[in-house]
C-alpha cells in the first residue's frame, strides 16, 4: 500500500502513521514446491504464485540496495571509512 517506505522507517514510527504494519518479503526460495498429484491449473498457479513473489523479493532487494548506496553517497568519506574501519576491526577480533 506504501510502497517500501517501511524499509526507511522504525516499525514504531511506521505503526504510528499507518493502521497496517510493514513485513518484508521473504525469498520463496530457487523452486516452487508442488504437492503430490498437482493437478495442471494448480502447477501453473503456484508456479505464477511463485514467480510474482520471486519479482516482488528482488524488487526490494534492490530498493535497499539503491537506498544503502544513496546513503553513502550522502555521507562524508571520513565518517563512512571510520565505520567500516571500526566494523572490520570489530568482526576481525577472535573470541575466547
Amino acid at each position: 500500500m506504501h510502497g517500501y517506505l517501511g524499509i526507511a522507517m522504525s516499525d514504531a514510527e511506521y505503526a504510528s502513521k499507518f493502521e497496517t504494519a510493514f513485513t518484508l518479503y521473504i525469498y520463496p526460495g530457487p523452486l516452487p514446491e508442488y504437492p503430490q498429484n498437482a493437478t495442471q491449473h494448480q502447477i501453473a498457479a503456484i508456479k505464477d504464485l511463485h514467480n510474482r513473489e520471486t519479482k516482488l523479493f528482488n524488487e526490494q532487494r534492490s530498493v535497499v540496495q539503491a537506498l544503502r548506496n544513496l546513503t553513502i553517497q550522502a555521507i562524508k568519506e571520513p565518517f563512512i571509512k571510520s565505520i567500516r574501519e571500526e566494523f572490520v576491526v570489530y568482526n576481525n577480533r577472535s573470541i575466547p
